[in-house]
């Protein structure tokens, strides 16, 4: 009993002391979050401002940023916030957080509102009280080494004018407040001046003075403005003046200053305007008006170009800008107008001589010469409103002072009237008179009247100097049309027809014996040609009031162009003559609708547009009336159109094709379809079909149409007599040899022929083509902005032809330099190809193993061979991670190698470049990632021994780092996606027994992400044995310890087991470690014992868990032998 007793306090005792380093273990304290979390979550703000020495931008971090940043005011202020979410920062889907805005860089007006993307982490709002708020999601909740960006512009108005200098702006910062000074620089601009100006005869020039008065440094406008206007020659000021400052009202300002502050001065041949001050960045517009004197008629020229000089003065300006402005301005000694008299058929002129009352010589005359078709109304002729006398034909000494001539009509019919000033005069003289328009006039087609008046003086050289003269052309209610033509309608391709449309007499005067004759004369080429003829005619009488209805006219048929009873008409194949009826004064006009047929198949029959021309003549009262019209338009045709209506990618490797015919729904007859199937493709005879229903072959369908035939690849298609349109439709497949010799598009041209009895004698053809989007491999990529790994999503066998059951398929990729594969994302899918082709949609993985995934880390070799039970005739996708482990090697280009029973395509991905997000919002994250840390250390002694090789593996057997301890003993396998890994020493250190150490199933995960393993040595010529006894049996020579985060799984890592370098450890493959509550808890994970120590806490060494131990054990074995002696 007293053995027993005694046992048990040993044991008590041993046991008390092992819990004694639970309790030596510091608890963690309870962690309190910031009042806004997000404010020590800011990495840093890079400010983008402006100022006059351009663009700049500068980052603000938690250490500060640059002593002071010149902003000039008024300028817009951009501010991109950086963040980084800690990796034990917890974040659920849909938590808000909110960022402060500094108060004195309030948010623009164009970005309050706006919301955007947060890269894959959420996204961003920016309120209207200077806050932004970020919204997480899912990604965010589920992810680490999450961070992201933000950008957002602001205003800077700049310090107020009594401290122009300084402000501050501050920023919080992991937490910390950072000021960033700022001085308030406010853009120079010189003030300018503009200066305009315009002429008429009414209102003389008009000039138009616009002063800037720009800004400097104190961001002062122009102090006591005055603008000096130095007027060049012929000009004098009127006195009108107005002034308008920024958006105020124009005022009037005068001389005298009747308008205080503003006024105007005349100073030696100057004006001067006084404006006051003017703010900053303001206009000024001064609008004043000019006479032109009379001294340009001195000037012996048609126009002066006037300038004149403005310059701006200022007490706060040292440099007086100026401008010079100009106007064209004309010397007008003569001008002409002239208006038409519907009513009496007359045009009344006004000849307008010296308008500015200048000296005129003696002996000055004004000729006019008057267009065709005009004749001067003698008793119409004035001047200044007295009545004149007519002295043609006189000669010698004439007693009166004003009179006038005229010229017979010459060959062109005009007439030419001169009108005499025997005596000099000052005074303007003004000259009217009225021409009648000859009724010949309305026979013709015409726009108006062109009239020209010429001063002229004696010798040309009394203050004149050359003849003036005045050109008018009136065309106001004159225009004149006995004819016209147009087309009627559109081209009817089911009749061939066309319609015209023929008006007669739209001047409605009298016309005797009115004939028209209309051709069809001309074609696309634009030669007489038999294309086409005329069918018949209509007429009416058209009031042109369009309450009023149109009067039919009937019209008969002649016995030729010349004979029949008037109205009548005849028709003589290409030409129609018809006789109307004699057109009475004001007489509506006739409108004759012709209507012509197009009789060539090379123009109704085919595909295509062509253009015809017809003419009319009209002829009446004698010889009088002889105008002729033409008019064009357009004949489109279409019979037969091929289209490839697709290709189907779901596998069935089908094309379909329409071939549309008789679109014109003219009357065909016997119809015929040729179509020869190109190389590669099978018809599918079953899918024939006319109109949606099934086509027959000629032995079956006993000669009823449609059928076809088939002849090789001849399909040969009979529609019989067709009079509506119709579509064929059938479908070919693409044989499986198409796909296996390339990694590129397949295109197939396909071409039909239309052939009709009544067409032309080749027919008609149209061709269409199907692209087929063919790769037997293809390598495309995901990648968002700021991550530091690529998704790759490699596609295989996209139309689904069997590249060879039963053979070693292979995917083989070698990943550019800055690239490391991350095996355990290694993913297999069948793809399901929407029928378009362009969508692919993953079906449930395929279980890969060892034998499908191998990886060379040396050579960045990845080669994928397909599982042997594929199905080789569906469409897959591979699917993996690359890790960027070297930015400068970017952008990133990678190429994928199919190797199989086909010829092995490549396929080369576009160019990866990783990015950092400038504008807008970005965020990112990685999927959680592990370590294994392994410590290398003497058996005995517990030194740290460098220079031994591990090699860790992944899932399928592939070295994943190899490392090589450090003079610590350590080594870190990091970055390790959550997987099952395995470890093995391949090089032991110098002196020490080579290691067979092996461990399997180091399950890398969120229970338990990052491990550590502790790996003894023997050293040479060390004899680790034990004899048996007490202690239960032989020695072991095992002695490795481990520890992970937490482990509940019955196959991860026993963190207390003792393996010895040199044998199989306990935990080998196949074996099963079970968890130990004592594991070593790393500084940065939970253990199973409770919160691990925080950052700066020293755990429990392991020399000093060794220490205790070892008390413990002593403490047994002195108690248990005492109690055996007594």
């Amino acid at each position: 009993m007293i053995k027993v007793k005694n046992s048990a306090t040993a044991l008590l005792l041993a046991f008390s002391m092992l819990c004694s380093i639970i309790i030596m273990t510091p608890a963690a304290s309870a962690e309190v979050k910031d009042s806004n979390p997000m404010d020590s979550c800011i990495t840093g703000v890079d400010i983008t401002y402006t100022n006059d020495s351009g663009q700049h931008t500068v980052k603000i971090t938690d250490s500060g940023g640059p002593d002071t940043v010149e902003i000039q005011a008024g300028t817009t202020v951009g501010l991109k916030y950086e963040f980084t979410l800690p990796d034990d920062m917890v974040i659920l889907d849909e938590d808000k957080y909110t960022i402060s805005l500094p108060e004195n860089l309030p948010v623009a007006d164009n970005f309050k509102g706006k919301t955007g993307d947060i890269g894959k982490l959420g996204t961003y709002q920016i309120n209207d009280d200077q806050t932004v708020t970020l919204t997480f999601n899912e990604y965010a909740a589920t992810h680490e080494s999450r961070g992201g960006n933000f950008y957002v512009e602001t205003s800077f108005g700049g310090a107020s004018s009594e401290d122009p200098a300084d402000q501050d702006i501050v920023f919080n910062v992991q937490g910390n407040a950072v000021t960033v000074p700022v001085e308030t620089v406010y853009s120079v601009k010189d003030p300018s001046i503009e200066k305009d100006g315009s002429y008429t005869r009414d209102s003389g020039v008009t000039w138009t003075v616009t002063v800037h008065s720009g800004n400097d440094r104190d961001n002062t406008g122009l102090t006591d403005a005055v603008v000096t206007d130095t007027p060049g020659d012929y000009q004098d000021f009127t006195g009108n003046a107005s002034l308008q400052i920024g958006k105020e009202a124009p005022q009037p300002i005068s001389e005298g200053g009747t308008t205080a502050p503003y006024y105007v001065k005349l100073d030696n041949g100057k004006i001067e305007f006084h404006l006051g001050d003017i703010p900053a960045n303001t206009d000024a517009k001064i609008v004043y008006t000019s006479d032109v004197s009379n001294d340009i008629y001195q000037s012996n020229k048609d126009t002066v170009k006037l300038t004149n000089k403005a310059e701006l003065g200022a007490e706060n300006i040292t440099k007086n800008p100026s401008d010079d402005g100009t106007v064209d301005v004309p010397v007008d000694w003569i001008y002409k107008g002239g208006e038409y008299d519907s009513a009496n058929k007359q045009i009344e002129w006004t000849i307008q001589v010296n308008p500015r009352n200048q000296p005129l010589p003696a002996g000055a005359t004004v000729t006019d010469t008057l267009a065709k078709f005009l004749t001067l109304d003698t008793d119409t002729v004035q001047v200044n409103g007295s009545d004149i006398p007519d002295k043609t034909g006189e000669a010698g000494e004439i007693s009166e002072k004003i009179y006038y001539k005229t010229t017979a009509p010459d060959s062109n019919g005009k007439t030419k009237v001169t009108f005499y000033f025997a005596e000099a005069t000052d005074t303007q003289q003004t000259i009217t008179f009225a021409t009648k328009i000859d009724d010949k006039y309305y026979n013709t087609n015409s726009d108006g009247f062109t009239n020209t008046a010429t001063l002229k003086t004696p010798n040309n050289n009394e203050g004149i100097g050359k003849d003036r003269s005045s050109t008018t052309k009136t065309i106001v209610g004159l225009s004149s049309s006995v004819i016209s033509k147009a087309k009627s309608g559109s081209y009817n391709p089911s009749t061939h027809q066309l319609s015209w449309k023929i008006t007669v007499n739209s001047n409605k005067m009298a016309i005797a014996d009115p004939v028209v004759t209309d051709t069809i004369d001309k074609m696309s080429n634009g030669t007489a040609g038999d294309h086409q003829k005329i069918i018949g005619v209509t007429a009416v009488k058209h009031n042109g009031d369009p309450d009023i209805p149109d009067v039919p006219v009937t019209l008969n048929v002649g016995t030729d162009a010349d004979t029949g009873t008037v109205p009548f008409y005849f028709i003589d194949g290409k030409t129609l003559t018809v006789h109307l009826e004699d057109f009475g004064s004001g007489e509506d006009p006739v409108v004759l609708t012709v209507v012509s047929e197009v009789t060539d198949p090379d123009y109704y029959a085919v595909n295509g547009t062509h253009t015809v021309y017809n003419t009319a003549v009209l002829t009446g009262n004698g010889d009088a009336i002889n105008q002729s019209v033409t008019a064009q338009q357009n004949v489109t045709s279409e019979v037969v159109e091929k289209s490839a209506l697709g290709y189907h990618y779901d596998g069935d490797r089908l094309i379909s094709w329409q071939i549309d015919v008789n679109q014109n729904k003219m009357s065909m007859t016997n119809a015929v379809i040729t179509d020869t199937i190109p190389a590669g493709l099978t018809l599918q005879e079953s899918t024939i079909t006319f109109n949606g229903t099934t086509m027959k072959k000629a032995s079956e369908a006993n000669g009823a149409t449609p059928y076809y035939t088939l002849e090789g690849s001849k399909l040969t298609i009979h529609l019989g007599n067709l009079t509506t349109a119709g579509t064929v439709k059938y479908e070919t497949s693409v044989d499986i040899s198409q796909f296996q010799d390339n990694n590129k598009a397949l295109s197939y041209e396909n071409t039909a022929n239309l052939h009709f009895d009544n067409g032309t004698e080749s027919g008609e053809s149209s061709t269409d083509t199907q692209t087929i989007a063919h790769s037997v491999i293809e390598k495309g990529y995901e990648y968002t902005s700021g991550n530091l790994y690529i998704d790759w999503k490699v596609l295989i066998n996209r139309n689904q032809v069997p590249v060879g059951q039963d053979k070693v398929i292979k995917v083989t990729d070698t990943l550019q330099e800055g690239l490391s594969l991350d095996t355990g994302s290694v993913a297999f899918y069948p793809v399901t190809t929407s029928d378009n082709g362009q969508s692919f949609t993953n079906g449930a993985p395929v279980s890969l193993t060892r034998d499908n995934v191998g990886y060379n880390e040396t050579t960045r070799e990845f080669v994928f061979t397909f599982p042997k039970d594929t199905d080789l005739s569906k469409a897959y996708r591979l699917e993996f991670r690359t890790f960027v482990t070297d930015k400068t090697k970017s952008p990133f280009k990678n190429t994928v190698n199919f190797q199989g029973v086909i010829k092995a395509p490549d396929s080369t991905s576009t160019d990866v470049v990783i990015t950092d997000q400038s504008a807008g919002g970005d965020g990112w994250g990685t999927l959680p990632l592990g370590s294994i840390t392994v410590l290398k250390q003497d058996k005995k002694d517990k030194t740290p021994l460098s220079g031994a090789e591990f090699t860790l593996y992944d899932l399928y057997g592939n070295p994943v780092q190899i490392l090589t301890t450090d003079p610590t003993g350590q080594i870190v396998f990091s970055r390790l996606s959550y997987g099952t890994y395995s470890l093995r020493e391949t090089k032991t250190p110098d002196g020490y027994k080579k290691s067979t150490y092996y461990k399997s199933g180091i399950k890398v995960s969120s229970d338990s992400k990052n491990i550590t393993l502790a790996v003894d040595n023997t050293k040479i010529g060390t004899d680790t044995g034990h004899s048996g006894g007490g202690g239960g049996g032989g020695g072991s020579n095992s002695d490795v310890s481990s520890s992970s985060a937490s482990s509940s799984d019955s196959s991860s890592v026993n963190s207390t087991e003792i393996i010895d370098g040199n044998s199989i450890p306990q935990a080998g493959p196949g074996s099963s470690s079970s968890s130990n509550p004592n594991e070593t808890v790393r500084d940065d994970d939970v253990g199973k014992s409770g919160p691990s120590p925080k950052t700066g806490e020293a755990p429990l060494s392991l020399p000093a868990l060794g220490t205790v131990m070892g008390m413990a054990i002593l403490t047994v074995v002195v108690l248990r032998k005492k109690i055996t002696k007594e």
